[in-house]
């Protein structure tokens, strides 16, 4: 029996020659581009995802992940600090505390800001079930290093914040359970 990689490849290989043997009336080729688009996007935020995940299950120490509080202040100030910029990721706030932990350690800011409209929905939208269905550690989003780098969060704007979207936001990460 073959490989999920070989069946995909064979799949695409398929789709492929299809494309230039089917008879498609040429208005529906922005359809096509615009779901390729989006297949290619989705390989490459579970590439991303998948390392992550593999890289997690390896940790003898979340203490290990090099830049834990960085990573974390920056991801929450680009989060939750209101500008045009970030707008759009905004939406990253709809994220229980474990996905936008996960997001944290996956992307940096500057990598968050070129995902783009049709990775950003696609996070929003698929991260939740890959997480049910990856076989990440017990509490791993609990664990003590992590814990501690989103409590000793310097950015006091996080918890003080009058902005019915950043209290939401905040409240977010702070209803972990400790």
């Amino acid at each position: 029996m073959a490989s999920g990689y070989e069946q995909l490849d064979q799949s695409l290989d398929n789709l492929s020659k299809l494309f230039w043997t089917a008879t498609i009336d040429p208005t529906h080729y922005t359809a096509l581009a615009n779901k390729t688009s989006e297949l290619a996007a989705q390989i490459s935020l579970l590439k991303q995802w998948k390392t992550t995940a593999q890289y997690l299950r390896g940790l003898k120490n979340f203490a290990d992940i090099p830049s834990l509080h960085y990573n974390i202040s920056k991801f929450l100030e680009f989060l939750y600090v209101e500008n045009d910029l970030n707008k759009p990721y905004q939406k990253l706030q709809t994220l229980n505390p474990s996905e936008l932990i996960f997001v944290a350690i996956t992307f940096t800011p500057t990598e968050l800001s070129r995902l783009g409209k049709i990775k950003l929905n696609l996070l929003i939208k698929r991260l939740p079930k890959f997480l049910q269905e990856e076989d990440l550690p017990f509490r791993w989003a609990f664990d003590e290093a992590i814990r501690n780098a989103i409590k000793n969060q310097p950015h006091s704007e996080f918890k003080t914040s009058s902005s019915p979207s950043s209290l939401k936001a905040t409240s977010n990460l702070n209803s972990i359970q400790f």
